[in-house]
């Protein structure tokens, strides 16, 4: 009895692992694929820099830096929009720098310690998943699947980012519209006193963070969670214990049905004749199936059909910012809410921004 309750809680609370994991066992049985295939359907940087991610940001957390530092953005904003704007912000300009997931480490755990209301945190952690991928959607390197269109196209940085530039500065100044309408000016409490941290474990750790952030930039993600594992195993090794395991099975799972599903289908048959003839075809095509896929298979697979790169990488982006499942990032940034539904009350605020996104983008292309 005990164990069947426990199951049937788990399935409660990890619904989307449940069911992503139900078509994994059909796909298996469906497509049969070996081994070694399935295990190429992993990204292991994404899922190993997510594990030391988590790491990292629990124990800076532990040491109350994360509520000192959220504290101090807060007495700067001095309101909860103000922090809102700020947040998205600084997130569209480091997804455009470095890679969306990049950007989300730095901006979510920030967030999650500050002095909000669970609804506005919300609103701030699902807006900050759009904003990554507007800031996404600007670079060539601004997320994994344009970096391999971008170095697909051969075209020189700047020719490549060029048509991007007028859809995502309307699409820029609606996030920030966006942003002031979702999140109320509520003050925050400034008479509370800054949060006592414990010193040397919080520099410690914030230097950590920031190198092991260095190196997952600089491409060298193995050498960044094999520095995080090493310390944490000498210094902390309690902070092992709150890995949440669910969420990298989550994403491996996710990893392994998408990947099945793109290699077990012709994709260019099920499509109306025609679909990737044109610029516009490809965009909505990719934005479309991006919901079903994800962004990053989405691109590989369509990239064997068609060699509008431009058109492909605009729909995957887009099309990230849509379902949850669309792009990894999304479900980084609301994973670690308390909020109840998380997953679907998601979409509430997403679809609408993506459906506005989609046709800014219809119209300049």
């Amino acid at each position: 009895m005990g164990i069947s309750s426990d199951v049937v809680a788990f399935v409660r609370r990890e619904w989307l692992l449940s069911l992503y994991s139900v078509l994994f066992v059909i796909l298996l049985f469906t497509v049969h694929p070996s081994l070694p295939k399935l295990v190429s359907y992993l990204d292991f940087r994404v899922l190993f820099s997510i594990f030391g991610f988590l790491l990292v940001v629990r124990a800076l957390d532990d040491s109350g830096f994360l509520h000192w530092i959220s504290h101090r953005l807060a007495r700067f904003a001095r309101s909860a929009r103000g922090f809102a704007v700020i947040s998205v912000v600084g997130t569209v300009a480091l997804a455009a720098l470095v890679t969306n997931d990049l950007a989300l480490f730095a901006f979510v755990p920030i967030v999650l310690a500050a002095p909000l209301s669970e609804d506005l945190r919300y609103r701030i952690l699902v807006l900050l998943a759009l904003a990554s991928n507007v800031g996404a959607f600007v670079s060539p390197v601004g997320n994994p699947q344009k970096l391999m269109l971008w170095q697909m196209s051969g075209r020189p940085f700047f020719s490549f980012l060029k048509p991007f530039l007028v859809p995502f500065a309307v699409i820029f100044a609606a996030l920030i519209a966006y942003t002031w309408l979702l999140v109320r000016s509520e003050p925050f409490d400034l008479r509370e006193s800054l949060p006592k941290i414990h010193r040397r474990a919080a520099i410690k750790d914030s230097i950590l963070f920031v190198g092991y952030l260095v190196l997952l930039v600089a491409g060298l993600w193995q050498y960044a969670v094999a520095l995080a594992v090493v310390y944490f195993a000498l210094t902390y090794r309690k902070v092992f214990r709150h890995v949440d395991w669910a969420f990298l099975a989550l994403i491996s799972v996710l990893f392994l049905d998408f990947g099945m599903i793109s290699s077990a289908f012709n994709v260019n048959s099920l499509l109306p004749h025609g679909a990737l003839s044109t610029r516009r075809g490809v965009f909505a095509t990719a934005a479309g199936l991006t919901q079903i896929m994800s962004d990053v298979p989405t691109a590989v697979l369509l990239s064997k059909y068609t060699t509008h790169y431009v058109p492909l990488a605009m729909g995957t982006t887009v099309g990230a910012m849509g379902l949850i499942v669309a792009s990894v990032a999304n479900i980084i940034a609301v994973r670690l809410s308390s909020r109840r539904r998380k997953y679907l009350l998601f979409h509430k605020y997403s679809l609408p921004f993506a459906i506005f996104a989609f046709f800014v983008v219809w119209v300049f292309l």
